[in-house]
């Protein structure tokens, strides 16, 4: 469970679920996958292949006759008899395990819901703006609004992982329950084989906790897309890109450029920026209200993606306007800028 501020705990939050029909009561946070255990329960690493000289055989606590002397339970070396292991070298395994868990010219968009992760393939993964990817759960639950990253409780998200039950459609990771050498020899291709997409701070901030730091760092094609809220309205929460929200929000998107920087692997990174002000552009100028979003703060966000150094391709989409006291008219930036000339409202 991971930690809130206080505030939103005690907090009563009612929504409406069209998919009980009912108003209910609901944590905001519920959805959040469990972040891994420390120290972890037991290693995953794999046995020596030989078994020592000096060990001794399993003997069972007992003098009675009936229990005899037993061997050694098998470790997981012993799998190496397996015809896959004894037959095929490792170069050949790595090819069959990039055919069945990567598909490497698709973008996978990482979301949760009920307490676990899931994915979807993205239409088109070719675009830099994966905020309209995200409508591809509605052809599941037509009619309503899935809001990944948002309005968890509108219930599409449970419903929408019809989308990941076809074993035809989506790639095979019952494979890497096969047998711990499976694992182990499997899993670094997942992360580093797949274009992983997240569609706000917040969800690659819980995805953080729930993988091993060396996993993470095995992507090679990241992108992200990232939303500066200023809107807070009556549900706070919906505007978080951290963890807890509140203020720890002053430096999610500093503290998150800073992990990013320190992914040795990391080839390919794309990230979309917008800005959600507290009323829509029309609104905005109808009530004559000064946006909140200016020159400064649009300095703060590049700035902070400096810390990124190692990807060959980095681009960085802006979908607001461009401001008149814009920095990026007198500064130049380690990474190509692309800008979508439209006013955009999350």
């Amino acid at each position: 469970m991971l930690h809130r501020d206080r505030a939103v705990q005690k907090r009563e939050i009612h929504c409406y679920c069209p998919k009980n029909g009912q108003t209910e009561q609901c944590d905001p946070f519920h959805d959040d996958p469990r972040a891994l255990p420390f120290p972890r329960p037991r290693q995953l690493s794999i046995y020596p292949a030989t078994i020592p000289r000096d060990h001794k055989p399993f003997v069972w606590p007992s003098k009675s006759r009936l229990f005899r002397r037993l061997p050694m339970p098998k470790p997981a070396s012993d799998q190496i008899q397996s015809p896959f292991f004894s037959r095929l070298p490792l170069e050949l395994r790595r090819l069959c395990y990039v055919r069945v868990l990567c598909e490497p010219e698709r973008t996978f968009h990482i979301y949760h819901c009920d307490g676990k992760y899931s994915y979807t393939r993205c239409r088109e993964p070719e675009e830099l703006d994966h905020h309209e990817c995200w409508a591809t759960l509605q052809d599941v639950f037509p009619g309503y609004f899935s809001g990944i990253g948002s309005y968890d409780c509108f219930g599409a998200l449970t419903d929408a992982q019809i989308n990941t039950s076809d074993f035809k459609r989506n790639i095979n990771l019952n494979m890497l329950l096969a047998c711990r050498r499976v694992y182990v020899e499997a899993v670094d291709l997942l992360y580093s084989e797949n274009a992983f997409s997240f569609n706000s701070g917040r969800r690659l901030n819980v995805f953080l906790t729930t993988v091993l730091s060396h996993r993470f760092d095995a992507i090679r094609r990241l992108s992200i897309n990232w939303t500066r809220h200023f809107w807070k309205g009556e549900y706070p929460f919906l505007a978080c890109n951290s963890l807890r929200g509140g203020s720890d929000e002053i430096h999610a998107w500093d503290t998150l450029c800073s992990r990013i920087a320190k992914m040795p692997y990391l080839r390919h990174f794309c990230c979309a920026l917008r800005v959600a002000e507290v009323l829509p552009p029309h609104a905005m100028q109808y009530y004559n209200l000064r946006p909140q979003f200016n020159g400064e703060r649009e300095k703060e966000l590049l700035d902070a993606l400096k810390q990124i150094s190692r990807p060959e391709h980095f681009e960085v989409l802006i979908t607001w306007e461009q401001l008149p006291n814009s920095i990026t008219k007198i500064e130049e930036f380690p990474f190509t800028i692309l800008w979508m000339n439209k006013a955009t409202f999350v």
